[in-house]
């Protein structure tokens, strides 16, 4: 080999290694191949607003300026609309804005704490979570559905004192994947898009978060085991072959598919806050994707 070239690679090689180091923050080094745009929280203003940012973690802007704490936004399927909560006097709402920060809406007005709105994929119909006080001390936990645009209410679970929450759509509108404790253990549950036929797909433990990958034939999900740590988990829609891909000596929240099923988008508790990571699906090359020393949570990927 011609030394010239040699002693070229050999530069290149040791630049890429000084460019890849803690010299220059990960988010800033390109994932390429990694496309979309991910939406979540941060409270490095001091309040938690919605932000968005580039699937590469580049690009971080603030959509959101407010006097209130928002968050668990998720974007619209077309991308063009995020919804979102707002926690106000001491109650969560819904609301719905474009995908600039623009046009506003407060989607839920009833006097309950509403929260994890989750799109149906034809975007017509948005499902999310509701408790209110029923008295003696009991609150009523129901999962419901909207229109998108305000209209039709319609109640798909309620339960006494058992918490149902984390409403997610299966890919062909179908199935409705949700979290609730309804037989004394926080387990993962799927039923049909009307409320009926509830089956419950996890065990024993702490499982919650679910995430129907985009092709709808997996689901992502978080397990807290024999007093382990929270950690990502990926199993069939009928329960069956569940796998862990987080590491063992993290603590993992919220995971989100991209749009081609490739990678995995979630938020980690480092150093006192939290940031969002990103990784593979099967659990490899995980990067961290923001830096602000702030609490950066729930991100949605499209």
């Amino acid at each position: 080999m011609d030394i010239r070239l040699l002693r070229q690679m050999t530069l290149a090689a040791i630049l890429s290694s000084v460019i890849t180091s803690s010299v220059i923050p990960k988010q800033l080094v390109p994932q390429w191949g990694v496309t979309g745009k991910i939406v979540f929280s941060s409270d490095r203003d001091g309040i938690e607003q919605i932000y968005v940012m580039n699937a590469d973690g580049t690009g971080q802007t603030r959509l959101t300026h407010d006097a209130y704490n928002d968050n668990q936004a998720v974007w619209s399927p077309d991308g063009s609309k995020i919804a979102f909560c707002r926690e106000r006097d001491s109650k969560r709402r819904i609301y719905i804005m474009n995908a600039d920060g623009s046009h506003l809406i407060r989607l839920t007005h009833e006097e309950e704490t509403e929260g994890d709105p989750a799109w149906s994929p034809d975007g017509t119909k948005i499902a999310f979570y509701s408790d209110r006080e029923a008295g003696n001390g009991n609150f009523v936990f129901e999962i419901q559905v909207i229109q998108a645009d305000g209209s039709n209410p319609m109640t798909l679970t309620q339960l006494l004192n058992d918490i149902e929450e984390q409403p997610v759509w299966s890919p062909d509108g179908t199935r409705i994947a949700f979290s609730s404790n309804r037989n004394n253990n926080r387990c993962i549950y799927v039923m049909n898009a009307d409320g009926k036929k509830p089956k419950r797909l996890t065990g024993p433990g702490d499982n919650d978060s679910p995430a129907w990958s985009p092709n709808g034939s997996r689901i992502a999900y978080i397990s807290t085991r024999a007093g382990r740590k929270k950690q990502i988990y990926i199993m069939k829609p009928d329960g069956k072959n569940k796998v862990k891909i987080s590491i063992d000596e993290n603590e993992d929240y919220g995971p989100r598919w991209s749009l081609d099923g490739s990678k995995i988008v979630f938020f980690r508790p480092v150093g006192g806050n939290s940031e969002i990571y990103e990784m593979n699906a099967d659990g490899t090359h995980q990067n961290q994707l923001t830096w602000s020393g702030g609490n950066n949570r729930f991100p949605d990927w499209h």
